[in-house]
């Protein structure tokens, strides 16, 4: 497949990955504490990850964020 993608612009390489960026962050959020424990045991590292996610995750909260669907499954 190497080269088939070669006219794919920065800008959509750029939002490429911002949406996997989101998708990867809302996956470790949605694991439940026994999941998360571990992934921590795994790799210590996801730890401080995980607690600045949920810190985020619960400022937005307050704020009436909604997470909303780029696209929806019938259309991708």
């Amino acid at each position: 497949m190497g080269g088939i993608y070669e006219h794919v612009t920065p800008e959509t390489k750029k939002r490429i990955l911002t949406v996997l960026q989101a998708r990867w962050e809302s996956s470790l959020l949605a694991l439940r504490p026994h999941e998360q424990a571990g992934l921590i045991a795994l790799l210590s590292r996801m730890e401080e990850t995980i607690k600045q996610l949920t810190a985020v995750q619960q400022a937005g909260a307050g704020s009436g964020a909604k997470i909303i669907a780029q696209i929806s499954p019938m259309n991708a």
